[in-house]
């Protein structure tokens, strides 16, 4: 098992999301990355599972009027935050042994290019939308 600090307290959980459009063969995955505070490793797990199955369970229509189902399918991973969380807190890490010295810096990207700064663009293809919010969108720009 991973090292667990006595004081943990949270955890992070990737949510796995499995969106369906009526009438489209395709299928949309969201991997949602979810704060979880939680005593221990199996009381996040039982709580990860828990937000998973009320957040991604639901049925609704789309602005064409087509039916989209999401459900949570599991977690994707579980990990354990263990510093507390406070500006500079490190949440996560990735190793990575592959890199010859200086290889590193391929790593960083420019201002522009984080996902912070990019323009959202909406999904292409499949249509997931709401169409309730839709419509309340349009009556609050008209």
């Amino acid at each position: 098992m991973a090292y667990i600090p006595s004081d943990t307290e949270w955890y992070l959980a990737d949510l796995i999301i499995e969106i369906r459009v009526e009438k489209d063969p395709r299928c949309v995955v969201h991997i949602n990355t979810v704060l979880v505070h939680a005593n221990s490793p199996t009381d996040a797990y039982e709580k990860a599972l828990t937000l998973g199955a009320e957040q991604a369970s639901s049925t609704y229509l789309n602005p064409a009027g087509q039916r989209v189902n999401s459900r949570f399918i599991g977690l994707k991973d579980l990990a354990v935050i263990h510093e507390k969380l406070e500006h500079g807190a490190e949440l996560f890490f990735v190793e990575r042994t592959d890199f010859q010295p200086g290889d590193a810096s391929s790593l960083a990207q420019t201002k522009e290019k984080l996902s912070v700064f990019l323009d959202a663009e909406p999904s292409v293809g499949v249509d997931y939308s709401s169409g309730q919010i839709a419509e309340d969108y349009k009556k609050i720009i008209e």
